[in-house]
């Protein structure tokens, strides 16, 4: 399939997904289910660039998934020369012996991608290539039904070395292309510490706001060590029934967008700049060989 766009329409909601041979071509995200564009009702567009500047940052939009950009699998047993997995990406080569750059162009050989679908749905399936033992099977599955948007993973280790690496969602977001300021509110279902959040954004409770538009990028992140360290079970105050959600709400005009999960995550992190904000939900992944894990990812527009 050489189609640059694949598009899929429910009853109110029509978005547009990036065929993984026609879009992003990098060494950083998930070419699979990578959705470029969602517009509700025919007039609400929800996704933006990762950079509004030809050229600049690192090829992001819309939702794109990453796999690996703090534990990178198979990189610190790789010598120069050698091959690392990129789950989602490819076959990276390990060009020197500096450590793994999420942002640094790496030579890629992609994984081939099997693509089903029809007009409410889109399964990318890529099949196991073999990297110095590692190896997995990833299946990713979008679909609409009315305004959700949902993205189901399944990633299967039929490899002969344990997999042990993080995955998140960028979610490039700005309602309408409204740039980012005070008329932005965004609500976490959880508690969380502010300690690590910059000065520029409110926090009250479980609700961040901007008391002015952003005159540059900024990054937060909140861990949840007990997740990297016991596989599938909560951390405190979290529910493995619910997972975590956010709202992302565009005070003026009522329109929002939100996400729910159904696992508890391992770190929750904010990304934004002025024309964009990206509330991130990480899932800490550990599978033996053998092992599966099943997870989803649901959005709501409204």
């Amino acid at each position: 399939m050489n189609r640059a766009v694949l598009r899929l329409t429910s009853g109110r909601l029509a978005v547009e997904l990036s065929a993984p041979d026609a879009g992003h071509r990098g060494s950083r995200f998930d070419r699979t289910g990578h959705v470029v564009q969602a517009v509700l009702d025919g007039k609400h567009r929800f996704c933006t660039e990762e950079s509004p500047d030809p050229g600049q940052g690192t090829g992001g939009s819309g939702i794109c998934g990453e796999f690996g950009i703090f534990t990178p699998i198979g990189f610190e047993d790789a010598a120069p020369g050698e091959v690392f997995p990129k789950l989602g990406a490819g076959l990276l080569i390990r060009p020197d012996m500096q450590p793994y750059a999420f942002a640094r162009p790496y030579v890629i050989e992609p994984y081939p991608i099997k693509i089903h679908t029809g007009d409410r749905f889109a399964v990318f399936r890529t099949e196991p290539v073999d990297c110095r033992g590692y190896r997995v099977r990833y299946e990713k599955r979008v679909s609409l039904d009315e305004n959700v948007l949902t993205i189901e993973y399944r990633l299967g280790n039929v490899g002969e070395k344990p997999i042990v690496t993080e995955e998140y969602a960028h979610n490039f977001m700005a309602v309408d292309g409204h740039p980012i300021g005070p008329d932005y509110s965004l609500r976490l279902s959880h508690a969380f510490d502010p300690s690590s959040f910059p000065p520029k954004l409110r926090v009250q409770g479980r609700d961040i706001g901007w008391g002015e538009a952003p005159t540059g990028a900024y990054y937060a992140r909140i861990d949840f060590p007990d997740q990297g360290e016991r596989e599938g079970v909560p951390s405190e105050g979290m529910s493995s029934d619910n997972g975590f959600r956010w709202e992302l709400l565009h005070e003026p005009s009522g329109v929002s967008v939100r996400e729910s999960n159904d696992f508890p995550p391992s770190a929750i992190a904010l990304w934004g700049d002025r024309h964009v904000v990206s509330p991130e939900v990480f899932i800490r992944l550990a599978l033996r060989p053998g092992d599966e894990r099943l997870w989803t990812r649901r959005y709501e527009f409204n």
